[in-house]
């Protein structure tokens, strides 16, 4: 499973957005989760001012957790993508931020 955070998100023009994927896999207990360490996660901008952009890319952590970061050029909507291949399987989470002008 892969979870991208925050799953919404206010920012201002010019401010880096941090994103947080979490990958993780069900185990045999009910409810149960581990964490998949080094995992490679890519990230990119799939829709919005931004779409087409790709993310810095991180391994995951002993948490399960890489993180990454968008700075929003323009006002607008922008949605996310965090995926990680496991056993062949490409697996994806989204996510979204919006920008507006900073106050002044």
């Amino acid at each position: 499973n892969v979870w991208l955070n925050p799953a919404t998100a206010s920012c201002n023009v010019g401010e880096p957005h941090i994103l947080r994927a979490t990958v993780n896999r069900l185990t045999g207990s009910v409810g149960r989760t581990d964490p998949l360490v080094g995992k490679m996660v890519t990230f990119k901008v799939i829709k919005g001012p931004n779409a087409g952009t790709t993310l810095p890319y991180a391994k995951t952590d002993s948490h399960g957790e890489a993180f990454s970061q968008c700075t929003g050029n323009s006002t607008g909507l922008n949605v996310f993508e965090a995926c990680v291949v496991d056993n062949g399987e490409d697996i994806c989470s989204t996510s979204e931020a919006v920008w507006g002008r900073a106050p002044s």
